[in-house]
């Protein structure tokens, strides 16, 4: 692995831990507290919320939908702006919004994961992110990809998250990647070749076959001819 990669995937680890720093604090106030009937514990230590399918994990992995991330996110103070501040966490989707929206799904109830906005479509799904613009093969090579992906940044269980979600949607995905591919086909120019008969011996061209009959027909015509009258 180059040294950009090793300091590509180091930065990716920090905003990995600086998301989860602050989910740790986030799953803490809830733990300590008493519940409103609002959201649960699970014996995992999972903080539950079963009306958005929000959760934060122990490790302080915030889990949830698009939109119910969005405005989680919100409701804490941890996005948007306010006070005249931009506030720096996003609802990073585990699998890219634009692959989700190809496969036909709903990219809003999409997994994904709360992220610090300097982490976010610059690195993971951007222009310059780790899995900007990849091309699948199918779903599982789709799956191996995202696991890998997010196993290098510090974050496994964010490919498990992705990994699953995947498989929930295998037909989806692999008809969208089985068309996408035929599409990249089909716009591949048609090839063009020249064919040249080269003489071995004198390290020189010589004239094929094929020249002799298109170049010059007549004389094509009479060798058959020829060849007739034996």
């Amino acid at each position: 692995m180059s040294d950009q990669s090793n300091d590509k995937n180091e930065y990716i680890s920090n905003v990995v831990a600086e998301s989860r720093q602050v989910g740790s604090t986030l799953y803490g106030q809830y733990s300590q507290a008493t519940s409103d009937g609002s959201w649960e514990k699970r014996e995992d230590g999972t903080i539950f919320f079963p009306q958005s399918k929000m959760e934060i994990t122990p490790a302080g992995d915030v889990f949830g939908p698009y939109k119910s991330m969005t405005s989680f996110l919100q409701e804490h103070g941890l996005s948007g702006k306010q006070d005249g501040e931009t506030n720096k966490f996003d609802s990073g989707h585990l699998v890219a919004a634009a692959d989700c929206k190809k496969a036909g799904l709903d990219s809003d109830s999409a997994p994904c994961v709360m992220v610090d906005r300097s982490g976010h479509m610059n690195d993971l799904h951007g222009s310059a992110g780790f899995l900007a613009g990849a091309i699948y093969q199918n779903s599982n090579h789709m799956i191996g990809e995202h696991c890998s992906t997010y196993t290098s940044e510090g974050a496994p269980e964010w490919g498990e998250r992705a990994a699953s979600y995947i498989e929930a949607n295998r037909a989806a995905f692999d008809q969208s990647l089985s068309q996408q591919t035929s599409e990249s086909v089909t716009d591949l120019p048609t090839p063009t070749f020249s064919i040249e008969v080269t003489d071995k011996a004198m390290g020189s061209k010589s004239e094929s076959a094929f020249d002799r009959v298109t170049e010059n027909p007549s004389a094509a015509d009479t060798q058959d001819s020829n060849a007739s009258k034996y």
